[in-house]
């Protein structure tokens, strides 16, 4: 779960996100920089060590960002998704596993082998 913190200083700079995809990192301050590693550090890679002044290291870590931001945004949409048609189809208790986006319903195996004969 994404703290509400990073959730809102992410949101107030994409922008980076959307330069990095595009191969550059342009206006970013030291203190915001600083933050995007230790957002990183927390939700990919405890054990990150940025390289400030290589740019491609910035812009590698920034676009890695990028995508484990849209897939969390993903993520919580298809959980939203599966609350909303599992209570619309009567279910009471409701609950979405973080690591799955599956239903929990399992259809029961095939049998194998011929068909009898009627």
């Amino acid at each position: 779960m994404i703290h509400s913190s990073d959730r809102e200083f992410i949101e107030g700079y994409k922008v980076f996100f959307e330069q990095a995809k595009l191969g550059f990192i342009h206006g970013m301050q030291p203190a915001t920089m600083s933050n995007f590693e230790n957002i990183y550090r927390t939700y990919l890679d405890k054990h990150f060590q940025l390289s400030v002044w290589c740019s491609a290291c910035v812009v590698d870590m920034m676009q890695r960002l990028a995508r484990w931001w849209e897939d969390q945004l993903i993520k919580e949409d298809t959980e939203k998704e599966q609350i909303l048609l599992a209570t619309s189809a009567g279910i009471d208790n409701v609950t979405v596993l973080a690591d799955t986006t599956t239903w929990a319903y399992v259809e029961p195996p095939r049998r194998r082998g011929r068909r009898r004969k009627a």
